[in-house]
């Protein structure tokens, strides 16, 4: 399943600490998959951080579109619909949502079509939005890995790193095993690597 994190973190700005907040979109089996490769794949950067949210979209595996990072994307929703019929013959609108990087929504619209172009179903785009999604993680996929790999260069690039200048594994601490591996939880403050996650059910997409 499709699980969207949110993170927050202090960089420094100016000189100055700031709270900064990150999301990101994770392929992971519960919550607590999710939230375990936050710590383990965001530890380039961030030595500290707190979890805030995992919210589990409403969106099929394949429907994350994958294309390299280009400098100055993002990630953009777009909504589609198409018709179908019931078994009594009756008509029926169905909604589908695809997540996929892009410069701007034409480009966003433009792959979207481009990927169900061979479909026999046709299809409507109905609505175009970017996204605060900054990277996708999906185990085991080497073109997937790789792009996150090179968008968390960029980030660190662009200075989005962690205020704390020693940049060691988060797990040198051990980790709470009270949280377990259960799906609907809130967690409650904890240092180092503080994670505060609200995990919900399922949002709209």
């Amino acid at each position: 399943m499709w699980i969207q994190s949110k993170i927050g973190y202090e960089m420094l700005v100016d000189g100055e600490p700031k709270q900064v907040t990150e999301s990101y979109l994770h392929d992971a089996v519960s919550f607590a998959d999710a939230e375990q490769q936050c710590f383990e794949h965001l530890k380039s950067r961030i030595t500290e951080m707190e979890v805030n949210a995992l919210n589990k979209l409403k969106i099929g595996r394949s429907d994350v579109l994958f294309h390299a990072h280009q400098e100055g994307d993002s990630f953009w929703k777009v909504k589609t619909k198409y018709q179908t019929e019931t078994f009594t013959g009756k008509a029926k609108t169905v909604y589908e949502t695809f997540i996929v990087p892009a410069i701007d929504d034409r480009q966003a619209s433009e792959r979207v079509r481009d990927s169900f172009r061979d479909s026999l179903t046709t299809r409507e785009i109905v609505n175009v939005d970017v996204t605060t999604i900054l990277a996708v993680y999906m185990p085991h996929s080497q073109i997937w890995e790789g792009d996150w790999a090179n968008r968390m260069d960029d980030l660190l690039a662009q200075g989005k790193k962690s205020s704390t200048s020693n940049q060691t594994s988060l797990f040198e601490t051990p980790r709470d095993e009270s949280v377990g591996n259960a799906d609907d939880v809130v967690l409650t403050s904890k240092k180092k690597g503080k994670r505060t996650a609200d995990w919900s059910e399922p949002v709209g997409a």
